[in-house]
């Protein structure tokens, strides 16, 4: 009995080691993620918060475990979000602005974590902060728009120019040599643009 007793013994501290590596590997992994990632409960309450997620959520992480997750966030978009992937019981995907100090464009994903019969027991979401991403994007619509506006006056300009060359002016020298000219002034125009 005392070697079945001291074996198990042996055996349970084996387990915990293991098990003990196994979580310190998970806290480095996540801790060195560049993307937020928070795994909250059935009842809301955040389980792991890594570093990044605690950034963008502004609370250091280990305040954040145990609390509710709408306490953490402030932000009832992301509460809303991960009851979706709950109810829904599959991955969801959705942008949400974060009105905290600074604001921020965040990309989110949201999968239900479920036990062995399918049940939802939390979810694992990931936020991703796009801020950057989204006004580069619309610095990059602006200067399409810019340049195709500032193209579209020495085109049409040109056109018009050529128009009327084409309906006739061509028989009056003095017209056609200053549309011309007008024509080379343009075609600078655009190629200075």
């Amino acid at each position: 009995l005392a070697l079945a007793l001291n074996t198990m013994a042996d055996n349970l501290q084996t387990t915990r080691q293991g098990l003990e590596r196994s979580a310190a590997h998970l806290r480095s992994v996540l801790g060195q993620m560049a993307d937020g990632v928070a795994v909250v409960s059935l009842d809301e309450r955040v389980q792991i918060l890594n570093r990044a997620a605690g950034e963008l959520l502004g609370i250091a992480p280990e305040r954040a475990v145990g609390r509710r997750l709408s306490e953490v966030a402030l932000n009832y978009d992301l509460v809303e979000f991960c009851h979706r992937a709950l109810r829904l019981r599959t991955l969801v995907r959705d942008q949400i602005v974060s009105h905290g100090e600074p604001e921020r464009t965040l990309a989110l994903s949201a999968n239900p974590i479920l036990d062995d019969s399918g049940e939802p027991i939390g979810t694992v979401v990931s936020l991703r902060d796009i801020t950057e991403l989204m006004r580069l994007q619309k610095v990059r619509q602006d200067f399409v728009a810019n340049a195709s506006h500032e193209l579209r006056t020495p085109v049409a300009s040109i056109r018009a120019l050529a128009e009327t060359l084409e309906g006739g002016a061509l028989e009056d020298p003095q017209a056609s040599r200053r549309f011309v000219s007008q024509i080379v002034e343009n075609t600078g125009s655009l190629g200075r643009l």
